[in-house]
């Protein structure tokens, strides 16, 4: 109370955080460079602020929490949506690559800024993955998906739903695995989503997604419907890569129903669409290189069928080219594969090579298979 002026400074400043510096809270206040100093002097006057010398500059810090928990408060809503709009306005133009993520969403969706605050916090979820956070990614990737209600366009709101769910998913099998009533709960709304929506590029990516999430799920039916969805949608556009992952979406569902010869069929039309220069890092839920992914599941196939020897045959040229890639997880999956063949065969010596190898890369890279 004693402020006077320099009252509301103290409260943008508040909305900022703990600390901040003084390009952003002039961004963020909008006051002229003479009386934006003399009020932010005397806020240091009256110890409500510090400063503090980092290699980026000055950096000014609330000296209490409870200060600025107190002059977060006594603002009017309309004007913290304001200021928090300025505010993230200034980080995403001028330190988008130097501030979390995170911070930016919270400022965008305080801020009434709904499509980058949704974007950010994928980005942020993102970022906890990679730092093996799955909690924290759900945390993020469920703000995402909640703020899409926000959004009127029902097209731009169904894909933005679609594919910031898919990321909720993914994290929360990640954590408490597929049958999780989370998971059951939201899966079915994301497949009408997939029906319903005109296809783009994210739309055929979290389509190929959810038909794995499926899979894992035992739920051949609703897998069989969504690979239709994929076929039909690659036929349409004639697009070679898209046609390649249907085809091993279709495949793959075929392998698990029992459809082996089907099975065959597709993966080795997809195998044949296969370009190692543009195919070997695709990212999808499949983590595995996917030429290896498909003919992991032709060579169980065979055994299936019967053809033993077409089987072990198949089994040695995956070893081979697997060692080739150099994409260690691709080359413990693989392994896991024939050393099941390898076991179906009798060849325990055979099969405890693998497992061994198997066991030293699981290790070596901390990989938990």
């Amino acid at each position: 109370d004693t402020l006077g002026e320099a009252r509301e400074l103290a409260q943008i400043a508040a909305i900022i955080g703990r600390g901040f510096s003084y390009e952003l809270l002039k961004a963020a206040s909008g006051y002229p460079e003479e009386h934006l100093a003399r009020l932010l002097n005397r806020l240091i006057e009256q110890d409500i602020v510090s400063i503090e010398n980092t290699s980026r500059g000055p950096v000014y810090l609330f000296r209490h929490t409870l200060l600025r928990e107190m002059a977060c408060s006594n603002m009017l809503k309309k004007d913290r949506r304001k200021h928090h709009r300025r505010i993230a306005r200034f980080l995403l133009k001028y330190h988008e690559e130097i501030t979390p993520p995170e911070r930016i969403a919270m400022h965008c969706e305080a801020g009434g800024d709904w499509n980058n605050a949704i974007v950010k916090y994928q980005e942020a979820g993102e970022n906890a993955i990679q730092a093996y956070n799955n909690n924290e990614a759900t945390n993020h990737f469920r703000s995402a998906y909640q703020l899409t209600s926000h959004i009127a366009d029902p097209n731009e709101r169904g894909h933005l739903k679609l594919t910031a769910g898919i990321r909720l998913l993914s994290s929360i099998i990640s954590v408490r695995g597929f049958q999780d009533e989370k998971v059951l709960e939201m899966i079915t709304p994301l497949e009408n989503l997939c029906h319903d929506l005109p296809p783009t590029e994210e739309w055929f990516y979290t389509t190929f997604a959810l038909h794995f999430l499926r899979l894992y799920q035992a739920d051949y039916r609703h897998a069989d419907d969504l690979s239709a969805l994929l076929i039909n949608h690659a036929e349409s556009t004639r697009n070679t890569f898209y046609r390649m992952l249907a085809l091993i979406a279709r495949g793959t569902t075929r392998y698990w129903s029992g459809k082996n010869l089907e099975c065959i069929n597709d993966l080795n039309e997809a195998i044949a669409l296969y370009d190692p220069e543009l195919h070997s890092r695709t990212k999808t839920l499949i983590r595995s290189d996917l030429r290896l992914y498909c003919q992991c599941h032709t060579m169980h196939s065979y055994w299936q069928l019967g053809y033993l020897e077409k089987a072990t045959q198949l089994a040695f040229e995956i070893e081979a080219y697997a060692s080739q890639i150099s994409h260690t997880f691709s080359e413990c999956n693989v392994l896991i594969g024939t050393s099941n063949i390898m076991l179906l065969r009798g060849d325990i010596e055979m099969a405890q090579e693998r497992l061994t190898r198997l066991l030293e890369l699981s290790t070596q890279y901390q990989l938990l298979i």
